[in-house]
């Protein structure tokens, strides 16, 4: 799905309300996690927070259509779905985003799938931007490499990563001399810890 430019524009909630806020999540690689950190951190945000929160599939894995078979037995055409409170948009595009910029949304997560160049630049245009890696010794080089890079889209991201040992991240941490999350390892997306809380909210 090609991003459009209007996509991460800055949209109003009604006056006297609180803005509508958006978080962009790029995985640097493949099959690092960053679905499965987009959902649990919308679950985070909408059980324990409170928050009326908007998922937005912005890639073409179709991961989202899978999830709502094997969470509620069927899939359609219908958008969104919602799991546990959270509304699910599948294959989102412009109408998806303007759906999710009503302003009974607190949140609006986006997940960007796999990273490049046009990607990694657009989602500059969220409040929020988590550029996810994996550490791993047969991952880590592309994670370290996006982030090795000088290029001005690092501006205003946020790094985490989800795989590798406590060495591990805090070597890269010096080496790459930047401020890196680690996200805690989660079996279900959609059972939030405390330990999850704690790091999750590192990166609101």
């Amino acid at each position: 799905v090609m991003l459009q430019k209007f996509f991460f524009r800055k949209s109003k909630r009604k006056t006297g309300c609180k803005e509508t806020k958006t978080i962009g999540i790029v995985s640097a690689g493949r099959h690092t996690g960053a679905t499965h950190l987009t959902v649990c951190l919308a679950n985070m945000l909408c059980s324990v927070r409170g928050e009326r929160v908007a998922v937005l599939e912005w890639n073409p894995h179709q991961d989202f259509a899978r999830m709502e078979a094997a969470c509620t037995g069927k899939t359609g055409k219908t958008k969104p779905f919602c799991l546990l409170g959270v509304d699910y948009f599948k294959e989102a595009g412009s109408r998806e985003w303007e759906q999710g910029m009503q302003p009974s949304y607190g949140y609006v997560i986006v997940d960007s799938g796999e990273s490049n160049e046009e990607i990694l630049y657009e989602c500059r245009r969220c409040q929020r931007r988590i550029l996810l890696g994996s550490l791993t010794e047969w991952q880590q080089h592309a994670f370290v490499d996006q982030i090795s890079e000088e290029k001005k889209w690092k501006r205003g991201f946020q790094f985490a990563a989800t795989f590798g040992s406590k060495e591990t991240i805090e070597e890269a941490r010096k080496k790459l001399r930047i401020t890196l999350y680690q996200i805690p390892l989660s079996v279900d997306a959609f059972a939030v810890t405390w330990e999850d809380i704690s790091a999750l909210d590192q990166l609101l």
